[in-house]
């Protein structure tokens, strides 16, 4: 079974709203949490502008925006660890097959705002710039970057870095306010 928000969820806890969920939307986001107001415009414009660096610009993919517990589920179920963490990615493919595909569905990202907001500075100067570097990480992952290995590490940190350099403009706004 394909590993998208809605199966890894559960039919009954996942109600997508049609605002999020058109089938010709590229980039899908979803906000679980009720003190924040995410910029879904400003979120869909910074995911767009890496898709088309990475050369999928026609690709698709699915944003929760969670809190904890919904993070430490997620974490628990499919990696087996019981602890929240910054983001999450379900990849459709793994990696396999994607050379030659930019109409494609990705696969699903999950983000803890909160655990992100929490143990911020680490990557960026502003908050805006960390969950840009984390979606970034997150994107990666979905287009079959993986930091396995020192070599692995060393390619995907080289790509993200002018990736995240490349979208600073992007990142001059908020992405999200707590209520």
């Amino acid at each position: 079974m394909k590993k998208t928000l809605k199966n890894v969820l559960g039919k009954g806890s996942f109600k997508p709203s049609p605002v999020f969920f058109e089938p010709s939307r590229q980039v899908e986001v979803r906000c679980a949490l009720k003190n924040y107001r995410i910029f879904e415009h400003s979120l869909e414009r910074l995911i767009k502008f890496y898709l088309a660096e990475l050369g999928f610009s026609s690709a698709s993919l699915s944003l929760l925006i969670c809190g904890q517990a919904q993070s430490r589920a997620l974490n628990k179920r499919f990696r087996h660890m019981n602890k929240a963490t910054d983001i999450l990615s379900f990849p459709t493919y793994n990696g396999k097959g994607l050379k030659g595909i930019q109409q494609a569905y990705l696969g699903d990202l999950a983000l803890d705002l909160p655990y992100v907001v929490k143990a911020y500075p680490r990557f960026a100067h502003t908050l805006s710039g960390e969950m840009g570097m984390l979606l970034l990480h997150g994107i990666l992952h979905l287009v079959g970057y993986h930091h396995d290995g020192p070599i692995q590490e060393k390619k995907m940190w080289v790509v993200q870095n002018r990736l995240f350099s490349a979208s600073s403009p992007l990142l001059q706004k908020p992405l999200f306010f707590r209520r």
